[in-house]
């Protein structure tokens, strides 16, 4: 399976295929469509990605965390709805037997090789685990900004306050009713990865361009207010 999200074309002259995200096209727009200040998004492309799974037998002990051989050991988390990095990589928790081992553009050989050898010792200890490169099934939209939770609280239902959906936090959600994603917090604050299929990338991306322009349309969009302003203003 491709190690990306791509459209892959051949001139007539016989150049190499060349690839293209999903929301290649609108790049621009997203670009223009934020303020860095306030809330931003924009693709973040090709990257890759493994599904894995671990099943141990009915009544058997769960042993200690897997750990992944990758550059820095990456393990699996066993919280619910929880996100472990290390070395470049995240290893986000989807089910109690499924995780999604997310990495950087053009590692997939390398990362198949660690995941390889890790859930080879998995399966010798009366397990049964497989992965499957899925880095073509989805492509992932940076949001961020000061903002970025209020753009979020519109398009859909889960709870973003910090307090409860932090750094080391995911979740699986439909955002506008519709899309199935992975909403993942990442590191950095008010920032969030939004992996979605690539035949919805531009539903996605247009419901969260609708949803910023309140706060990113300039200066009269109220960008610099706070989330729970209350005026009682008589005009």
């Amino acid at each position: 399976m491709a190690e990306s999200t791509a459209t892959l074309s051949r001139p007539l002259t016989g150049a190499p295929p060349v690839r293209r995200s999903p929301l290649q096209h609108r790049a621009d727009e997203l670009e223009r469509a934020g303020r860095a200040d306030v809330v931003a998004l924009r693709e973040v492309p090709f990257l890759t990605q493994f599904n894995i799974r671990i099943r141990y037998a009915a009544g058997q002990p769960v042993p200690p965390e897997t750990a992944l051989p990758l550059p820095s050991p990456l393990g699996l988390p066993r919280t619910p709805n929880t996100v472990h990095r290390a070395g470049g990589r995240s290893a986000v928790w989807l089910g109690p037997d499924e995780w999604l081992v997310v990495g950087p553009p053009g590692t997939a050989t390398e990362a198949e090789g660690a995941i390889a050898t890790a859930l080879r010792e998995v399966a010798a200890a009366t397990a049964c685990a497989a992965y499957t490169d899925v880095s073509a099934h989805s492509t992932a939209l940076r949001l961020s900004g000061r903002r970025s939770r209020d753009v979020l609280r519109k398009v859909c239902s889960i709870d973003v306050h910090p307090r409860v959906f932090g750094g080391g936090a995911c979740a699986q959600t439909l955002l506008a009713r519709a899309a199935r994603v992975l909403l993942v917090a990442d590191g950095e604050p008010d920032t969030f990865l939004i992996f979605v299929r690539a035949s919805f990338a531009d539903y996605v991306a247009d419901w969260l361009l609708d949803a910023m322009a309140e706060y990113a349309g300039g200066p009269d969009s109220g960008a610099d207010g706070g989330p729970w302003t209350l005026t009682n203003e008589k005009r």
